[in-house]
């Protein structure tokens, strides 16, 4: 999941430790691991370099209050998706 907002943005997966506030790929990061997968807050500190749950759930909050408005950010998260591994069974029939 971070390998693919990386990938996207172009920047080293383990950036997402290193930044801070405002930083969209870090925000989007955050969103689309709480989205796709059940990992909880807390299990999402150290790959934000964060300490507290509430600080993740910040970067989440933030990102669905720009979904609100931005056709741009919900085009981005379409394109993350598409460098998503495929999972689950396969709709061909095979294996």
């Amino acid at each position: 999941m971070l390998a693919a907002v990386a990938e996207h943005y172009r920047i080293a997966a383990d950036s997402f430790l290193r930044q801070r506030s405002g930083a969209v790929s870090r925000d989007l990061a955050a969103w689309l691991a709480r989205e796709l997968t059940p990992v909880t807050l807390r299990e999402l500190l150290a790959a934000f370099g964060l300490t507290h749950p509430d600080s993740v759930l910040n970067l989440i909050r933030r990102t669905d209050r720009a979904l609100v408005g931005s056709r741009f950010l919900r085009d981005e998260i379409e394109a993350i998706r598409h460098r998503l591994p495929k999972t689950g069974p396969d709709p061909n029939g095979g294996s």
